[in-house]
């Protein structure tokens, strides 16, 4: 675990210097100037050289279209007109500046569209980054404009002329636009369209569905491979009945459990998302993600055995009784925490969407009218997409565990001790015995077959053993324990009791006669005294044919050590020698006090097939 958080302190680090690298790499914010167009216009003395005569003083124009006073939008130009001394001859530049920034790109846009909308000739301008000039005739009049923008100023150099021969894209037109170019501040730009995001809500929408997707099936693909490595998987044969030991043979069923509930939860996921892509009525889209949220509770079909488990008959997480405010509290944060992992998974699938609009530029950095127009969000635009995307996703994973932490706090806050458990549930108890190291123990399970769905959908592949023995026993009576007096936090699971070192014996003791089911762990690692006092005890109570001894799910290589401690601290139960022989596949043991023993056996120690045998075994002995 330390490792773990070690190497995930170690990828944030990475991010932070890449984030840090990438926005000290952006190009330079332009900023929103208070200069007026008119200011800018290159003035008679300037183009002396060019165009010796002015035509006309430099109009100026406050409100062009465009403007939209109401949203902040806002334009304004002027204008001058020259001639080289042939009054056929009509040279103008027309300088406008609009806020916000994105408004200047749009009617740069809406230039090069008329552009072509007129058949124009257009062409690249060199020397003017992002500058084109188009040439054509209009009502009867040729024309050759040169169009290019810097920040919030976008500009046109125009010549006129009545005869075709008076308007080619001259070096006097272009010597003027370098002029222009050059008094003219800002970056430069290309044409943008701007982000219709009500028209694109659906393709937003489809993208940030696919990546959630991806990503559930990218950490269901992970706890695969995780689990494989784990040699779970059993290398023996499956064992053939003896005279003192019964084989059962859990896998069939585990199987088609684990494939209709792997079959469930995948195609309710594919229906989540297609739900929330298409666009629907609000009111349909509710009705149906209602029911999707109705599909994510198993139903009796799913049952190991003949008792109900799931939905409503499972026990309650948070809504004990106990510390109800504070488990409420820490419940809501988890909500919102998942609340806000979702957007982030949906803001992540609009920057992958973007990619390959005018919003963000072939380097895969956004346009600077974009940068220009952000406020709050200018240090993320400020980043490349792939960096930004990255941070949004690590994001996203650290909202999901801290929601599954948040979560697991208010349950532990919930979860009631062993009296208090007595108390409110009058069936007989079930007491589990167990090495205190069998508490870091761990399973892949099933998304499902959790309680809540904030444990369905989170990343969380793997929940400790114990909290799956009591899922599945919980029907049967309430499941106790004896809390690690090492430990200052109780684990979840069953409900505890912290017991004194002078007085525990006489506790357990007191459990094992109470309770109507008795389950042992029985792969220790060490040969302990505490372990081998309780196996004498439930001996001498007459408990040994309510008594159920399971092998967690350790590695396949450490199984014959492990059972073989079990076997010296067992020596006086009879077990029979022929379990050892498929210790691999075992995963539970009993026997009805007569000598006769049964085994459930698996080729692969899975979350169902203990689900199964747990199921099976409290049945034969509650029946």
């Amino acid at each position: 675990m330390r490792a773990r958080w070690i190497s995930f302190g170690l990828v944030l680090a990475v991010l932070a210097a890449l984030s840090w690298v990438s926005m000290a790499a952006a190009p330079p914010v332009d900023r929103d100037n208070a200069i007026a167009p008119a200011a800018l216009l290159a003035t008679d003395q300037d183009v002396a050289g060019l165009l010796p005569v002015a035509d006309q003083p430099a109009p100026h124009s406050p409100d062009q279209l465009g403007s939209d006073p109401a949203r902040g939008y806002r334009c304004e130009d002027a204008m001058r007109t020259w001639n080289d001394g042939n009054p056929d001859h009509r040279f103008t530049v027309r300088v406008e500046r609009c806020n916000p920034f994105g408004l200047a790109a749009l009617h740069q846009l809406n230039v090069s569209n008329e552009f072509a909308a007129r058949h124009f000739r257009v062409e690249q301008l060199p020397g003017i980054p992002y500058g084109v000039v188009g040439s054509g005739q209009v009502n009867g009049t040729w024309l050759s404009q040169i169009l290019f923008r810097r920040g919030e100023f976008t500009v046109q150099v125009t010549v006129a002329s009545s005869q075709r021969a008076g308007a080619p894209p001259s070096p006097t037109l272009r010597s003027l636009a370098l002029l222009q170019w050059q008094r003219t501040p800002g970056t430069p730009g290309r044409p943008v369209k701007p982000v219709d995001s009500t028209a694109q809500l659906t393709e937003f929408s489809t993208a940030s569905s696919l990546l959630a997707f991806g990503l559930i099936l990218f950490v269901q693909l992970v706890g695969v491979l995780r689990n494989r490595r784990r040699g779970l998987r059993a290398t023996s044969a499956a064992p053939a009945d003896r005279e003192e030991l019964v084989w059962q043979d859990t896998g069939p069923r585990a199987r088609k459990l684990a494939r209709d509930a792997r079959i469930r939860f995948w195609t309710t996921m594919i229906a989540f998302l297609v739900v929330f892509a298409v666009p629907l009525d609000p009111v349909v889209k509710g009705l149906a993600f209602a029911f999707l949220a109705y599909r994510l509770v198993l139903g009796r079909r799913y049952q190991p055995g003949s008792r109900r488990l799931w939905g409503r008959h499972a026990a309650s997480q948070v809504s004990t009784g106990r510390n109800r405010r504070a488990a409420a509290l820490w419940y809501c944060a988890a909500v919102g925490l998942l609340v806000l992992a979702i957007m982030d998974v949906f803001c992540v699938g609009v920057v992958l969407r973007l990619i390959g609009t005018d919003a963000i530029g072939p380097d895969l950095r956004w346009d600077p009218t974009v940068v220009a127009d952000s406020t709050v969000l200018r240090p993320l635009r400020l980043m490349s997409v792939p960096v930004l995307v990255a941070d949004l996703t690590v994001a996203a994973v650290l909202l999901a565990l801290a929601m599954s932490a948040c979560y697991r706090h208010a349950r532990r806050l919930a979860a009631l001790d062993t009296r208090e458990r007595l108390r409110t549930d009058s069936r007989a108890p079930i007491i589990y015995l167990r090495n205190f190291a069998d508490d870091e123990v761990t399973v892949r399970t099933s998304p499902l077959t959790r309680k809540s769905a904030l444990d369905k959908v989170g990343l969380q592949q793997f929940e400790p053993f114990e909290e799956v023995l009591v899922r599945y026993l919980t029907s049967f009576g309430p499941v106790t324990a004896v809390n690690n007096p090492e430990q200052s936090r109780s684990p979840l699971g069953a409900a505890r009791e912290s017991l004194s070192h002078e007085d525990w014996q006489d506790t357990v003791k007191e459990r094992i006669r109470a309770s109507a089911l008795i389950v042992v762990s029985a792969a220790p690692a060490t040969i302990t005294e505490g372990l081998s006092w309780e196996l004498e005890t439930i001996v001498s109570c007459a408990a040994l044919d309510r008594t159920v001894f399971v092998l967690p799910p350790h590695p396949g290589a450490e199984l014959p050590a492990r059972w073989a401690n079990f076997r010296a601290m067992a020596a006086h139960l009879d077990v029979p020698e022929a379990a050892e022989e498929h210790v691999d596949r075992l995963l539970l043991l009993r026997t009805d006090g007569s000598g006769r023993w049964t085994a459930w056996h698996a080729d692969t120690r899975g979350d169902w097939a203990y689900a199964v045998g747990l199921s099976a075994a409290a049945e034969q002995i509650m029946a």
